[in-house]
């Protein structure tokens, strides 16, 4: 069976390019991470290093995050789920400045808090304190 796949791009000069860019960085590296098979980041010594000013350098070993996903403490449908709430999360942040009260920016602003709070709606006495659409 053939599949057909459809290319989507997008512009660098618009909104969310390093965040869909990142996102889709992420779910790529799933593989790697989550088959047991992939015989990459076996190795216990093996660093990943993030240069920093502030914070300063920061250090990840892809060795242990392997072993907490073949103990099941860490699954794919987590990791991708997880994945869309940071997403959410950093959409609203960076555009929150533009909000402008629309019925639209209110939905955004409710799927932000909604991702914040593990894809769970939570209102307040004052919540939803203006229409969303």
């Amino acid at each position: 069976m053939i599949i057909a796949v459809k290319s989507h791009k997008f512009s660098k000069e618009l909104y969310f390019y390093d965040l869909i860019s990142n996102f889709l960085i992420s779910l790529c590296d799933c593989p790697v991470i989550f088959d047991e098979h992939t015989y990459i980041y076996q190795d216990a010594k093996q660093v990943l290093s993030f240069p920093g000013t502030y914070p300063k350098t920061k250090h990840l070993s892809p060795f242990q995050l392997r072993k907490q996903v073949l103990r099941g403490d860490v699954n794919k449908r987590k990791h991708i789920v997880s994945c869309c709430m940071m997403l959410a999360n950093t959409a609203y942040e960076s555009l929150k400045k533009y909000n402008d009260g629309s019925e639209i920016f209110q939905l955004f602003r409710h799927i932000r808090n909604t991702s914040s709070h593990l894809n769970f709606f939570q209102f307040n006495h004052k919540e939803p304190a203006h229409p969303a659409q």
